[in-house]
């Protein structure tokens, strides 16, 4: 389902999903683990977790999804688009290797006991999500195998058998019964299912061939696509003569041209219309025309010649395209006169097939079609249906039947309402910048030759990418959304950015009578130090600095009491809030990066020399040298003292100008100076670097950060996207860092839905409603928005 506050960051990738797959998440656990100095592994296993919540099958459907993902990829606007399928493909086969297992959602069973009619891929993904929540599922299968139409429709140099059984064996562990040899309606009566079983999905696919209803059809050397790849599967020595010819132009009519040539036939497709409306995947048809396989388009059986009763030709009827019928492709009408003759020892009919049901008609349609809604409901006492059984589709489209189904069944179980379905808005090319996306090869699995498929004849033709393509793969997406995300102006931040100027740098730190009076304020105010990084020396400033004051302290050798009572409550009741709310010198490190180009990564033990200035320059050294050496140094103060001190020249009016001669500012104002201009290049490429490696301010309220009342929680939902980290101005990791020491508090990570603001008190952690809310737990976006693609599977 399509959370309602993700509506303006859905990436395109997500909404053509068949199956709503997470794939910007995906992608950005994939591509953060180097970054992250995260072992790979980890990553593939967390990002194949991500994926499995909406599609239990991603070595499978990395295989054999036309992948509409890819064409919808913003970066086809610079070339080409992430190889998605690639990536699902190779974290799927990472899996398997790896023997990763699934895992129940939750530990509570349920009493209600689930049967699933066919273990094809909607019973099967239907099976999963349902015994992930608890239930007791068994899949009854008429085959003797496992796999429906993955299994017997799709050849094995596509889709290899050890492949399909690895992940149904993943599936059938989370509990599920698995009763091969059983046809429901002929083994079992529908009604005996139903009187054992709380709900039935009926996910038995369409494995009945639709006749060409022409002479000579009844031949015995005629057969269906779907029974010829069938009867193929068990029997490679199977041979069906020397010259074939295949009707239909759908992933079946191809499959089977394909496997018929591998077992020595010459073959020719006859299709009715014209390349462009041949429903197969344009990839398989261009590899089958390059191993061989003869395509006559614009051409349609008209019968088909017998002799002795057995097919030996097929005479043909050429066409052509007329006006566009109810699919919204052009007829293919007649060409009266034009006909020609194939020779054929085996005609294979593959244009379509329709459902095989053998139950209650009370669920189908007057041409045989399952009956039911978009959750799966027929409306027929606790019946379900998914997958090709309700309308040919892809494999993909029939897992996420069977996955939506699930939900539905759950919810109706539990008593609870089903999620609404909204239509996302997407991330557009205007709204992210491509242009500054630096171009990069894509990463493919490779091909075997023609010359080597016919050498080995059933082995795989693709190979799943390694290891490091698949990263540098994931490194390519710019994770649409998240970039257009930390771009947003949103109310918590201008209200950030109000506080930051008007409080921290006009409030605290200005007296505007200074212009005119060349005076330095002296009031009673100038005894109250800021909780931010101020600079007491400024001659505008209206109240102190702390690490002023604490510099004071240790030159005159006494221990400041307030002073870290007063710091102390600060860090005990917000922690580093400050650094993000009310700091002048952390307000003025955002707006330059704002404009910044590339984004530098710290190393994280550099992290840790803030703690190293605040011991020596602020502690030790004034102590020793009774001499104030961080503010002589301090690129805050250069910034908001030593330069308006130069030029407004508050304190010596004998000077005949205004600003001070040049020849009377001394080298440590320089000094100051050249410091403050190597951290404005800094803060150009890197991300708040004072706050993270040198301000001693942060350093002590780091102290209290993990600790202190105000707080931050991610959530359980949270799929370590990335996001996060994208909009934190620290650069955090939230896995290991929310509420670190480097967190500054300033709640730019709530724009993301899995982040939330909380209080941290003695008694336990209470969340508040943040501004984006996460779908529950439990539910685990299971399902996405359905781009329909029709096809012969």
């Amino acid at each position: 389902m399509i959370d309602k506050d993700k509506l303006d960051l859905l990436a395109p990738c997500i909404a053509t999903c068949p199956q709503g797959n997470d794939i910007r998440a995906v992608m950005a656990i994939i591509s953060e683990a180097d970054r992250l100095e995260r072992p790979r592994g980890e990553a593939f296993e967390e990002a194949w977790r991500v994926l499995t919540r909406t599609n239990p099958l991603p070595a499978v459907c990395g295989r054999v999804c036309p992948h509409p993902c890819e064409t919808a990829c913003n970066l086809c606007d610079r070339g080409c688009g992430i190889a998605i399928n690639d990536i699902e493909r190779f974290l799927g086969d990472w899996a398997i290797s790896h023997e990763l297992k699934h895992t129940r959602i939750q530990a509570q069973t349920h009493p209600e006991k689930i049967a699933v009619i066919g273990s094809g891929p909607a019973g099967l993904a239907c099976a999963y999500h349902l015994a992930r929540r608890g239930y007791n599922v068994t899949i009854f299968e008429a085959q003797q195998k496992s796999g429906g139409m993955m299994r017997y429709g799709i050849p094995e140099y596509r889709l290899p058998t050890d492949i399909i059984e690895a992940e149904i064996e993943n599936i059938l562990d989370l509990g599920i019964e698995l009763r091969t040899g059983v046809e429901v309606g002929g083994d079992l009566s529908f009604v005996e299912l139903q009187s054992e079983y709380d709900v039935v999905f009926i996910g038995v696919g369409a494995q009945k061939g639709i006749k060409l209803y022409c002479r000579g059809e009844d031949a015995p050397n005629v057969t269906g696509g779907v029974e010829f790849l069938r009867r193929t599967t068990d029997d490679k020595s199977f041979h069906p003569g020397d010259r074939v010819v295949v009707v239909g132009g759908g992933d079946t009519a191809v499959d089977a041209a394909r496997v018929a040539l591998r077992l020595g036939s010459e073959v020719t497709i006859m299709y009715r219309r014209t390349r462009n409306e041949m429903p197969a995947i344009k990839e398989e048809i261009r590899e089958a025309e390059a191993e061989g396989v003869k395509i006559e388009f614009l051409s349609a059986p008209k019968e088909i010649e017998t002799r002795d009763e057995r097919a030996v030709a097929i005479i043909g009827q050429r066409m052509q395209l007329g006006e566009p019928d109810d699919s919204g492709r052009r007829r293919p009408v007649p060409i009266i006169g034009e006909e020609f003759r194939i020779d054929a020892d085996l005609v294979i009919v593959a244009v379509s097939q329709t459902a095989d049901w053998n139950g209650p008609t009370e669920v189908t349609n007057r041409r045989g079609w399952i009956e039911a809604d978009d959750w799966g409901d027929t409306g027929f006492k606790m019946t379900y249906a998914g997958g090709d059984v309700k309308g040919l589709g892809l494999v993909a489209d029939a897992v996420h039947q069977g996955t939506k189904a699930a939900e539905a069944i759950h919810a109706r179980l539990r008593g609870e309402d089903l999620p609404v379905e909204i239509k996302p808005t997407l991330v557009t090319t205007e709204q992210i910048s491509l242009a500054k996306t630096e171009p990069a090869p894509r990463h493919e699995g490779g091909k075997l030759s023609v010359k080597e498929r016919r050498e080995r004849l059933w082995a795989e033709i693709k190979s799943t990418i390694t290891v490091d393509e698949a990263v540098a793969e994931a490194d390519r997406c710019v994770k649409c959304g998240t970039t257009f995300l930390s771009k947003r102006t949103t109310p918590l931040l201008l209200l950030r950015r109000f506080t930051q100027f008007g409080i921290g740098v006009v409030l605290f730190n200005s007296y505007f009578s200074v212009f005119s009076t060349k005076t330095i304020y002296a009031g009673p105010l100038r005894n109250i130090c800021v909780p931010g990084l101020n600079c007491h020396a400024c001659p505008t400033a209206t109240m102190g600095c702390p690490i002023g004051m604490m510099q004071y302290f240790a030159a005159t050798h006494r221990f400041p009491w307030f002073l870290i009572g007063f710091l102390g409550i600060i860090g005990l009741i917000s922690g580093r809030f400050t650094c993000g709310w009310l700091c002048p010198f952390g307000f003025v490190q955002d707006m330059v990066h704002s404009f910044k180009k590339l984004n530098i990564r710290i190393p994280r033990p550099l992290y840790y020399f803030k703690y190293v200035v605040l011991v020596t320059l602020v502690f030790i050294i004034p102590y020793l040298t009774y001499e104030h050496w961080f503010s002589k140094l301090c690129p805050c103060g250069a910034l908001i003292a030593a330069i308006p001190w130069a030029i407004w020249n508050p304190v010596q009016p004998q000077f005949d100008t205004t600003a001070v001669p040049l020849d009377a500012i001394g080298s440590m104002y320089w000094i100051k100076i050249w410091i403050l201009g190597v951290f404005l290049m800094l803060f150009l490429f890197i991300k708040r670097p004072f706050c993270r490696t040198i301000c001693p301010l942060g350093a002590i309220y780091a102290l209290f950060n993990r600790i202190s009342l105000v707080s931050l929680r991610v959530k359980e939902s949270c799929t370590n996207c990335g996001r996060c980290r994208e909009l934190c101005p620290m650069d955090l990791d939230f896995r290991t860092e929310i509420n670190s020491e480097n967190c500054i508090k300033c709640f730019d990570c709530t724009q993301c839905e899995h982040v939330e603001f909380s209080w941290n008190l003695p008694w336990g952690s209470v969340a508040e409603a943040s501004r984006l809310r996460a779908p529950p737990v439990e539910g685990e976006a299971i399902g996405g928005p359905v781009t329909t693609s029709r096809g012969n599977r």
